[in-house]
């Protein structure tokens, strides 16, 4: 059986018996989304994107429509 502490760590990918503590992952990464700034515009950017790629797709807000209603069915 797995111990407590054992069962909070992952391995590493590099190679080996090397472990890594997942509590300071989750602290070394928590730390680093702390410091991410988004733009004011972060949303409309988003949605620009999502809707050249949808244009890409061949996807017209009537499609979506149709596909949205079916959901709802």
């Amino acid at each position: 059986m797995v111990g407590a502490e054992e069962s909070n760590r992952a391995v590493c990918p590099a190679g080996g018996n090397l472990m890594v503590r997942i509590d300071l992952v989750d602290e070394q990464f928590g730390e680093l989304l702390k410091r991410l700034q988004l733009s004011e515009n972060w949303r409309e950017i988003i949605r620009r994107n999502i809707v050249a790629e949808a244009l890409k797709a061949r996807v017209t807000p009537e499609s979506v429509e149709r596909m949205t209603w079916k959901t709802r069915l």
